[in-house]
């Protein structure tokens, strides 16, 4: 079995790195929890996200400034759709079970604009979708939380 080489960085990308991508290590979290509501899950599914980020950094720092948190979260959601456990674990709460209860595409579209912050065009392109079809799930994931009894 042959061993695997370490891959080596110069200084200035470990410092955009840890400047600009880890930067939204907690959001990114947040949206694969949001997506898995599963602590381990969500942990693993941002792992792949900045693993596969750090493995393209030079690709990602020729990218436009302020790309970082859209790439995360397409290599994200790429990783959530794959993951196998997506059901909640540990004692549910009301948003949790809010969550669970919403289409997991009206979810993906709420969460990624709502909570990450993405608007709608970046949403759909990281989520894969459509504009149209996103802003109908959008649309959908915000019905949803607006008719909710979730307390405020």
């Amino acid at each position: 079995m042959a061993a695997t080489q370490k891959r080596q960085f110069d200084e200035s990308l470990i410092s955009y790195f840890d400047e600009k991508v880890m930067a939204h290590a907690d959001t990114t979290f947040r949206f694969a929890y949001a997506m898995t509501l599963n602590f381990d899950t969500a942990f693993k599914c941002m792992k792949d996200a900045f693993k596969i980020t750090a493995d393209h950094l030079e690709e990602v720092r020729r990218a436009p400034e302020g790309s970082e948190l859209y790439l995360l979260i397409r290599e994200c959601w790429k990783s959530c759709q794959k993951a196998t456990e997506q059901k909640p674990r540990g004692n549910p709460t009301p948003v949790v079970d809010f969550f669970a209860k919403l289409d997991r595409l009206d979810r993906a579209a709420l969460v990624v604009t709502d909570i990450v912050g993405l608007d709608p065009q970046d949403g759909a392109k990281a989520l894969g979708f459509q504009e149209k079809e996103f802003r109908e799930h959008l649309a959908r994931g915000r019905r949803a939380l607006l008719t909710s009894t979730l307390p405020v």
